[in-house]
């Protein structure tokens, strides 16, 4: 009735939001494992030996977040994000290789042909070679991937060949192969000499001799050998004290399971001479008198 009036006026404000958070990280369009938006820091391991690595995207929490990658190569993505009320959050995606821990071999190959017995967990062997090899067969190790690290210590003929193999995270281990040769199991001689002359008829498999010496002798001969391999045999000689003795020459082998024994007995020639050396008449020797001829005519 006064004719006053008032103007109220109602402001509206729309809320901003405040949400700085992803609602998840994929790599390759899989969501990374265990993903929690409150979480920024990833380390996502890959496969051993990966060369290409995966693609990373994201998925917002709303349409009013602007998303920007600060950082992105293979390795390494970095996320920020900010919110509609300027709220920012940076998330952090490192991609990390993992390494071989393969220590183990694939094969071992001696010249060329796989080792007999092999198993990658199986890492002592024994190779016995031929007596006399001078040299063991060529070892050749076959690694079990590409990032093993190979390195070898060789003892020789007679001693061990040991293979290191590293892994490529560190991991060590050794397969040793223990190189040996075979003992000799010869237990004969190549001749035997009495008195420096070879027996007649000697034959390393025949171990009984009789060695027949001269009408007269007395004196039992020196008996000596000749060994194929003094070094792989154990000799003894035992001397006959006298010709009715018999001298003995025991062989043994070098790997001891194998022996021989040689025995070589005496004889001495009887005469065969049956002429006289002499006849005597009256102690006086018979005039033309000759031990070829055996008849006389004596005048008395």
């Amino acid at each position: 009735q006064s004719g006053l009036s008032n103007v109220y006026k109602v402001n509206y404000q729309t809320l901003k939001s405040s949400d700085a958070t992803l609602k998840a990280i994929l790599v390759d369009e899989t969501p990374i494992e265990g993903f929690e938006p409150n979480v920024f820091d990833y380390v996502v391991e890959l496969p051993v030996g990966t060369t290409e690595f995966p693609e990373v995207s994201y998925e917002g929490a709303d349409d009013y977040q602007v998303v920007n990658k600060l950082v992105a190569n293979e390795k390494l993505n970095i996320f920020n994000v900010t919110a509609e009320d300027g709220t920012t959050n940076t998330y952090k995606v490192e991609f990390t290789v993992k390494l071989s821990e393969n220590v183990e071999l694939s094969s071992i190959e001696l010249d060329g042909i796989p080792l007999r017995d092999f198993e990658p967990t199986k890492l002592e062997y024994t190779y016995v070679l031929e007596n006399g090899v001078e040299s063991h067969p060529v070892v050749n190790p076959i690694p079990m991937d590409d990032y093993q690290k190979i390195e070898v210590d060789d003892s020789g003929v007679f001693g061990d060949y040991k293979i290191y193999v590293t892994a490529q995270n560190g991991n060590r281990q050794v397969y040793v192969i223990h190189f040996g040769v075979e003992k000799s199991k010869d237990a004969t001689l190549t001749d035997i000499l009495a008195d420096g002359e070879s027996i007649p008829n000697y034959d390393s498999e025949i171990f009984d001799y009789t060695v027949i010496l001269p009408y007269g002798s007395t004196r039992v001969p020196i008996v000596t050998y000749v060994s194929p391999n003094p070094k792989l045999q154990t000799i003894t000689v035992s001397q006959a004290k006298s010709l009715a003795d018999t001298t003995t020459i025991v062989v043994v082998a070098e790997d001891e399971t194998i022996s021989n024994t040689y025995r070589i007995a005496y004889k001495v020639e009887e005469s065969s001479n049956a002429s006289l050396g002499g006849i005597y008449l009256d102690g006086t020797l018979l005039e033309g008198f000759d031990n070829d001829n055996a008849e006389y005519y004596v005048l008395l």
